[in-house]
């Protein structure tokens, strides 16, 4: 991580504002849990160019993983829009778009991924949240089902995962 960060830094010195360093030395601080850092680095990436997607894509992420709901929608969505060849955007998009209770919005973005995400246990589990706050209860089932299949694969059989009941008072 070190040379990795000593590499960005000289791209830096060298030609400051280049967004390629900039979004990297972020993602470097992000691993290191330095997120006001990479923050600041991203936002310097988007003052150049504001529809950036890996900039874009970087600090709706990481707004996501701090339940900074309104910004991470915003972010995802430019990424999103700008390039649509990464899944995992798509899929923090939508568990976006259902955090701020946009649930239909998550459902559509998710069933355009098509046959790509087929196998993604993430998507399958995002969809069955989907189909919950939807109150489409025997999707949301059948997406766990698809889920557990899936997850029961990735482990070879050596775990078994096991779908939690769930209580209405």
């Amino acid at each position: 991580m070190a040379a990795a960060i000593d590499s960005y830094e000289k791209a830096l010195r060298e030609q400051p504002g280049l967004t390629a360093a900039l979004v990297g030395l972020a993602r470097a601080h992000i691993s290191q849990g330095k997120s006001n850092e990479a923050r600041t680095l991203l936002k310097m990436a988007l003052s150049g160019d504001a529809e950036e997607p890996a900039a874009n894509g970087e600090l709706g992420l990481l707004e996501a993983h701090e339940g900074n709901w309104q910004p991470a929608l915003e972010h995802l969505s430019r990424a999103w829009t700008q390039d649509r060849s990464n899944p995992t955007i798509a899929l923090e998009l939508a568990r976006t778009y259902r955090r701020v209770n946009r649930p239909r919005e998550a459902l559509q973005l998710l069933s355009s991924l098509g046959p790509a995400t087929r196998d993604s246990s993430e998507v399958h589990f995002e969809l069955a949240q989907i189909y919950t706050q939807l109150h489409r209860p025997v999707e949301a089932q059948a997406e766990r089902d698809v889920f557990s299949r899936l997850q029961a694969q990735a482990h070879n059989g050596f775990l078994r995962f096991e779908t939690p009941r769930t209580y209405v008072h």
